[in-house]
This record gives structure tokens, sequence and C-alpha cells, in this order.
């Protein structure tokens, strides 16, 4: 008997698209649930952004059942929410890469959407100027876990001239 030369193994992250097929919503529910509280916020590794398979059991585990009134709280995931806390903690002041793709998307007009080739901008910085509200992202739509380009907000305008970029 011929053994197989495929293995099973364990996933521990999904992306966005697979997280969405795995409980069978569409990806645009995927992020409304994220924003709602009632899945949590990825993990980034460069531009990728994956759900680890056990916070998000974590979640639904907390979801109510069906005929159920009781509706359990979010509260006994404060473990995880702690730690979504500490990692979404930014410094006062905008950091010298923040400052330089602050710089480079000065040179475009604000609302404009600039490709991200032309910026740049590594994925922490990204988040951090996002979570700033300095700018919007636009992922890409064949592959909707990756940035396709940036858009400058007026906050984000006002931080680059303030800063003297």
């Amino acid at each position: 008997m011929q053994k197989s030369k495929f293995l099973s193994v364990q996933r521990l992250a999904f992306s966005r698209s697979e997280l969405a097929l795995s409980i069978g919503v569409s990806v645009s529910s995927i992020d409304a649930m994220v924003a709602e509280g009632v899945l949590p916020q990825p993990r980034r590794w460069h531009t990728r952004k994956l759900w680890l398979v056990s916070e998000v059991e974590a979640y639904l585990n907390e979801w109510p059942t069906e005929g159920s009134t009781e509706v359990k709280s979010i509260d006994s995931l404060a473990w995880l929410n702690e730690i979504n806390k500490d990692r979404s903690t930014l410094p006062p002041d905008p950091n010298q890469r923040e400052r330089r793709a602050l710089s480079e998307l000065l040179a475009y007009e604000e609302g404009v959407w600039v490709h991200h080739s032309k910026i740049h901008c590594g994925i922490d910085t990204e988040q951090r100027l996002q979570e700033r509200g300095f700018i919007k992202i636009k992922n890409q739509v064949k592959f909707p876990d990756r940035v396709d380009s940036y858009m400058l907000t007026l906050e984000g305008r006002k931080a680059a001239r303030e800063l003297g970029g």
C-alpha cells in the first residue's frame, strides 16, 4: 500500500476570504463583524491580515445560540480585548517613517488614491497612519488582504504641514 504524499496540517490562521468561507459569510460581513466587535481584529504580517483560529473560536463561542434570550457578554473575552488594546496603543507623535510617508502623500491632492508602490509605507506605518486618521487604505480587488492604494485625509494633510512636510 502506497503512503499519501500529502499531510493534513491544522490551520492556525485564516486570511479574510478564508475566514469568510470557514464561517459561511461574505467578506464584507467579516469587515462588519470586526467593526461590531463580534470577531477579533486580525493579526498583521507585512501586508497580510490573518485571523488566529483560536481567537475566532473564542469569539464565536460567546455568540448566543438560536432561541436563547441571553446574550453572552464579550467582557468574558477581556483577556483578548486587552491584547488587542495594547497592540493599538500609539505614541503621541508620528515617528520618522510616518513623517516620510505623509510627506510623500502630500505631493498628491487630498482625497486622491495613490498606488502603494509610489509611497514608502510598511505595514506598521500604514496601520499607525490609519489609526491616527491620516490616511485611508483601499485593498486590492483580486487579493483583498493586500493594500492597493492610500488616500491622504484632511487630518493627514494638516498633520503633514504641521510636521514640516
